[in-house]
């Protein structure tokens, strides 16, 4: 039987091949570009019993340019307040290529409903991933023939989108929603000149050529293989929505001796009374919050005209958990001015209610 290698020699060369193999450079997108291939090409064989002279040859060839770029946030629904300043989202733009490429930025945004209160801008990261708009990230403008540094292979950057937030009033209301896209275009190393394929002409296998590997992506008209890529991220506004429901009951209207204004059942009320002088009401009030985020330092107050004396409330209409849990202020029995109620935190999709009495003059 034939032995694999026919001398130390050759087998020391296969084994220096082995290794010369594992110690190239790894990325994720493969081999460097421009890197030099060679393979030796050798025959053994004998005429007869007798071995021959090897025939020996090699093959070389460089290898080629692979551009493909990724842009990926994980801010696809960001909550945010309204009213909020110095919010942001946060994208990350890869160089998965086999070599050190440049990138330009553009922006485009949605905001149907006036979530934003002023135009979104771009913030290239200082290396630290921590925004830092007044500081040391680099204020960039979309569309700029600019390249936001260089990236070698497998390297990444963080890019910060920064806006502000409409108060409820001015557009930010619950449920609204904002998208943001940002495409990052390749170029060529050190410069803005967006790098340019060359894969309609045959491959040369002494000197590099470049071939654009990237995704489609989903700005506009970002499709496969054109050396650039975009993601969608988007905010979403959450927030408390209250309101308050009213209701008001006449308890009585001509007051008998057996009936006492404060402390009265709202279901004893004398049917059909009205709100004539004399008359005791009582005033029911809700607090409802029907938004997505709980409603903190709640504080209700009424103020009752000259014309409503306060004249107390039953126990648990003022006070609980489901009332003013912090405080409840009222004016003195017999005169009028701001019942207050401090109900502490309203949580989403709950209420607080405060009921009281008072008699008109």
């Amino acid at each position: 039987m034939r032995q694999l290698f026919s001398s130390p020699k050759k087998l020391l060369l296969a084994v220096s091949l082995c290794f010369f193999a594992l110690g190239s450079a790894a990325y994720a997108a493969g081999t460097a570009q421009n890197t030099n291939l060679s393979s030796a090409l050798t025959i053994d064989y004998d005429v007869g019993a007798t071995n021959q002279t090897d025939v020996t040859d090699s093959q070389a060839f460089v290898v080629d340019r692979k551009v493909d770029v990724a842009v990926s946030t994980t801010d696809t629904a960001k909550t945010v307040t309204p009213g909020t300043t110095d919010q942001y989202v946060t994208y990350t733009v890869t160089n998965e290529g086999n070599g050190t490429q440049g990138y330009r930025l553009t922006l485009s945004h949605t905001d149907a409903g006036g979530v934003l209160a002023n135009a979104p801008t771009i913030y290239v990261d200082d290396g630290d991933d921590t925004p830092e708009f007044g500081g040391g990230d680099t204020l960039y403008t979309s569309g700029s023939a600019v390249n936001i540094g260089d990236l070698a292979a497998d390297a990444d950057r963080t890019i910060f989108i920064r806006f502000n937030i409409n108060t409820a009033g001015g557009g930010a209301a619950n449920g609204e929603t904002v998208s943001f896209i940002l495409k990052a275009a390749s170029t060529d190393a050190g410069t803005a000149t967006e790098t340019t394929a060359n894969t309609g002409a045959a491959n040369t296998a002494g000197s590099v050529d470049t071939v654009h590997s990237d995704p489609a992506g989903t700005f506009a008209a970002d499709a496969a293989y054109d050396g650039d890529h975009s993601e969608t991220s988007g905010i979403l506004v959450a927030t408390a929505t209250l309101a308050i429901n009213k209701t008001m009951t006449v308890l009585y209207d001509n007051n008998p001796s057996a009936k006492t204004c404060a402390t009265m059942a709202v279901g004893t009320a004398d049917a059909n009374s009205k709100a004539i002088p004399g008359a005791c009401m009582h005033f029911q009030y809700e607090v409802a919050n029907s938004g997505t985020t709980a409603a903190s330092n709640v504080a209700f107050t009424i103020d009752l005209p000259p014309q409503l004396l306060y004249e107390g409330s039953l126990a648990g209409e003022s006070t609980g958990a489901s009332s003013c849990t912090t405080s409840y202020t009222p004016p003195t029995v017999g005169t009028s001015g701001d019942v207050v109620c401090v109900m502490g935190t309203v949580a989403a999709a709950a209420s607080k209610t405060v009921m009281f009495r008072a008699i008109i003059q």
